[in-house]
Formats: C-alpha cells, structure tokens, sequence
C-alpha cells in the first residue's frame, strides 16, 4: 500500500522533531518505525499518521500490539466515558473533521434538491407523478452496486465516492426512463399491460445493455489505473462504473415488476389508465394525423361526378 506516514515524538524544549516518510509499504511495517534523537538514541515510534491515497488521513496508534484509529477510538472508547462521568458535557470536532461534516451536510441538501429537480423532469413529459417514482426506484440499488465495487476493488468510500453516488443518480434513471416510455407507447396501441410490459422490455434490451456496458467499459482504464496521480478519481469512477452495472439488472427486473404492481393498484381500486388510450388520442395537434393504408383490393375509380 502506498503510503506517507508522519511520525512525530513530541518532547518538552528543543529535542521535538518530525520525521516524514514517503514509500510502498505495508501499514504493519509503518508501526515498528523507530526514530533517533539527537544524541543518537533510538526512540519507539509513538505515533504514526497514515495518510493512505484510498482515503481521507487517519493517525494511528502504535502500542502494546493494539493499533486503533484516533478518531474511531475517541468517539466509541473515549467521549463516551466522559460523557458518563460529566453530565453534560459537550464534545465536537474541529479541523478537517468539522470541514469534513459541514461539506457533507451541504452536499446531502443539494442532492435532495436535485432528487426533486429529477423528479419534475420526468412528472412534466409522464404526466404522471407514480411514473417518475417507479423510474427513481432504481436509485437506492445504484448505491448497492457502488459499495459492492468498492469492496471487489479493496477501496474505502471516500468523498470522492461520494461524488460519484451524486453523479450515479443522474445516470442510472436513463434505463429505466427508456423502459418505462416503451412500455407507455405499447399501451397506447390498445395493448394489455402485461403485453405491453413484455414487448416493450424485449423493444429496448439491448439498447439498455449496449449502453450500460459502453459505460462501464469507458470507465474501466480509470479503474484500473495504477498511478499515484489517477488514485483520487478512481473512488468516484467505481461508484460510477459498478453502480450502472448492477442498474443493468435491476432495470430489467425491477422496473416491469413495479410497473404491473402500480397497474394492478389502479384495476384494484378503480382508477382510470391515462396510458392506455389509443395513439390518435396522444397525439400532439401540430403532428399529422395518422393515415390508414388503402385497402388492397380497392381501385381507382377517378374523380367524383361533377
């Protein structure tokens, strides 16, 4: 693992220094450092902070073969015991601990926000308000599939997966706003719904295939980029990558099931199928009406008689 760790023994006057380490190592090895004062005396390594380039830092402590995260240990050892024994007692992060809070908590309004703005897209051109649902109900496995490729891939969520969660939102509608439209067009010719559901999943396969593989096979060298630099894009590129991957399925499965569970909902409770009508009837004015063929055996038989 590639990682920079910052050891640091703090002594009282002149004898405090910091020692800096950038190397391919394990962070086993990066426990048993050892540092040399200034009189040339070898010294234990005390602390370490592990900045890993998976992550966010973290400081770990070396000791008595225990190695705990600070962090983890303060908030499920420490603050809780002092908690008990101060009633009262008021305990908050500061530094990029509290940064880190603040972005997130930004970051979770605007996604709400643009969940709504997703939502308004698909209820204007649907006329619907249960369509757009059954559409975004593919969301929450998008996120799935991200932490699934995390854990394939061996990486830790980080802010920037997180982005890639945002991002993945967006994208993982398109399947299931294509199925969803075949399906309306087949029940605008007069079929049932079921019918409907069958030939419009078979209509749209491989379009919804070709293009969640173009997707993720777009975003495999990324993935599979090995340099230091590329490192801070590859989290996000997994949310992307595995999260459209694993829609795939779901869009295919999920979403008729959902559709023939809300059509079952309206026969069940007597509401009327705005889907169903005939394709004359959903027709805009400024397009042209249909035409029907001519029959075969019909001739010509000239103008009529003035």
């Amino acid at each position: 693992m590639l990682a920079c760790s910052e050891g640091a023994h703090r002594f009282r006057g002149d004898s405090s220094f910091k020692t800096y380490l950038l190397a391919i190592a394990r962070t086993q090895l990066l426990m048993h450092l050892r540092k040399y004062a200034r009189k040339g005396k070898k010294v234990d390594q005390l602390e370490t902070s592990i900045a890993d380039v998976l992550g966010s830092p973290s400081v770990v402590v070396a000791g008595k073969d225990e190695q705990k995260l600070v962090l983890t240990a303060l908030r499920e050892d420490l603050f809780p015991r002092l908690k008990e024994d101060h009633p009262g007692l008021q305990i908050a992060l500061a530094g990029a601990q509290r940064e880190q809070q603040e972005s997130f908590a930004a970051l979770g309004q605007s996604y709400v926000f643009a969940l709504f703005v997703i939502f308004a897209l698909l209820a204007v051109p649907f006329r619907s308000y249960v369509q757009p649902v059954i559409i975004m109900a593919v969301i929450p496995f998008g996120f799935v599939g991200a932490i699934l490729g995390h854990v394939l891939m061996g990486y830790s969520l980080s802010i920037m997966s997180v982005f890639g969660l945002v991002a993945l939102s967006g994208v993982v509608v398109n399947d299931s706003l294509v199925l969803i439209d075949a399906v309306n067009r087949e029940r605008r010719r007069g079929k049932p719904s079921l019918t409907a559901v069958i030939d419009g999943g078979a209509m749209r396969l491989r379009p919804i295939l070709l293009t969640s593989l173009t997707t993720f096979f777009g975003l495999v060298p990324m993935i599979a980029e090995t340099s230091v630099q590329a490192r801070f894009l590859i989290p996000m590129a997994i949310s992307l990558g595995f999260g459209v991957l694993l829609v795939t399925f779901i869009v295919l499965l999920v979403v008729p099931a959902l559709y023939m569970v809300i059509e079952d909902l309206r026969a069940l409770i007597g509401v009327a199928d705005t889907h169903g009508a005939e394709l004359d009837e959903a027709t805009p004015d400024w397009m042209p009406a249909r035409v029907e063929p001519p029959d075969a055996t019909s001739t010509y038989r000239g103008p009529p008689a003035q």
